[in-house]
């Protein structure tokens, strides 16, 4: 840049020193901005405070840049007289006005900052607001891509399962002692999402997640899968099951879109010829009813909601007849088995009976019970109030129709 008296021959303006801190993702270390390699090639010298510790280092010095290690202790500090009234520099302090030196003496200076030194930016800026002569540009990766922090996840896996100085319990887990953990999490997730608590929402989702990375570390140990083949085949059965958004297919509505991902699906996995192939028959029981009735009503059975409660109706009503009509003859385990039949019975035509009214059962059953504990809870406040005991099924019945018509 030039004054307007340039052109009359007069000099032209030097530059001021220019001094870089470039500030990269801890997560992912050697992502650089392209405004940071741009700095990084026109600097005389790349420093950092520690260049054996900051993670940037390694993916610079893989480009051929050389960079150097810069200690406070190295700091020529310009001092003012201001700065003689002061109270002596921090080490930060020193080292920010060590850079500015630096700068001066080299005229163009990268600093590759410590991602967990966040403070030390800020010293430099007020250093170089003090001084005023030397340019200070921040450089830094604006809006990192979202995902980022999942690689902190997997390096906090890789560390726990360090075989050297790992954490002794998750050392000796495997897939089979992990199940239970899984199931656990995901009903503390399901939880939290009935709860509508956001909070609790977002770290039940990263206890479940740490689950997936957990297995995911257990196979790359085995050498047969690791966690970007989880993350590869889901993202490309998304992009296969998703034609109309991911290629040219076209639909006109959810139920197009579900049967095109059931064709797909059938085309990607010939072996599962029966309708019910690829249910997990492990599942919970309502659970397990609903899916397979959501199936049958793939293949056309979809009963209306009079069928449904017809349904219903007829197998409760064989329920109540058989509990009060039981044949005294027949020995007991005998009446279990029918009436263990006739339960199972009531429970399908529920389910049923649910679908057809777009109810999730398991979901209507959770909420009930979650109403009946305060209900419960609610009873047994009021009876401590009343100094009435709660013994018989009598007493427990008008203490929880008292607490329903309280509004519990």
């Amino acid at each position: 840049m030039t004054d307007e008296g340039a052109g009359r021959g007069e000099s032209m303006t030097a530059p001021r020193p220019h001094l870089a801190l470039v500030e990269t993702a801890a997560s992912l270390p050697g992502l650089f901005p392209a405004a940071a390699w741009e700095v990084l090639q026109a600097a005389e010298r790349v420093v950092a405070r520690d260049p054996d510790t900051n993670p940037a280092v390694p993916a610079l010095r893989a480009a051929g840049f050389v960079v150097e290690a810069f200690e406070p202790q190295a700091a020529k500090p310009a001092l003012t007289g201001r700065d003689l009234l002061a109270a002596p520099p921090t080490p930060d302090a020193a080292l920010a006005r060590g850079l500015l030196e630096l700068a001066r003496d080299r005229g163009d200076v990268a600093c590759l900052l410590d991602p967990d030194d966040p403070k030390f930016g800020r010293e430099v800026g007020l250093a170089a607001a003090r001084e005023a002569d030397v340019e200070v540009e921040y450089v830094f990766l604006v809006g990192a891509p979202r995902g980022l922090a999942l690689l902190d996840l997997v390096a906090v896996m890789d560390r726990l399962l360090d075989p050297d100085d790992g954490c002794p319990w998750d050392l000796e887990q495997d897939h089979q002692s992990l199940a239970t953990h899984l199931v656990e999490e995901t009903w503390e997730l399901l939880d939290a999402i009935a709860r509508e608590d956001d909070d609790d929402l977002a770290e039940e989702l990263g206890d479940v997640l740490m689950q997936v990375v957990f297995h995911a570390r257990l196979g790359q140990d085995r050498n047969a899968f690791d966690v970007d083949d989880v993350a590869t085949g889901i993202a490309e059965k998304l992009r296969r099951r998703h034609p109309h958004v991911f290629g040219d297919a076209e639909v006109v509505d959810a139920d197009e879109v579900r049967a095109n991902w059931d064709a797909i699906k059938a085309e990607e996995k010939p072996e599962r010829e029966g309708p019910f192939d690829g249910v997990v028959r492990a599942m919970p029981a309502l659970a397990l009813a609903a899916k397979v009735t959501g199936r049958l009503g793939r293949l056309g059975w979809r009963p209306d909601v009079a069928q449904a409660q017809a349904l219903l109706h007829a197998a409760t009503e064989r329920l109540s007849n058989d509990v009060d009509d039981s044949d005294a003859d027949v020995d007991d385990s005998q009446a279990d088995e029918t009436v263990e039949e006739l339960v199972g019975e009531a429970g399908l035509a529920l389910v049923v009976a649910a679908a057809a009214h777009g109810v999730d059962v398991d979901a209507a059953l959770r909420a009930h019970v979650d109403v009946l504990v305060g209900r419960v809870e609610a009873a047994q406040r009021r009876a401590a109030a009343a100094d009435r005991p709660l013994v018989t099924t009598a007493d427990w019945q008008q203490a929880l129709d008292e607490a329903a018509a309280a509004g519990w």
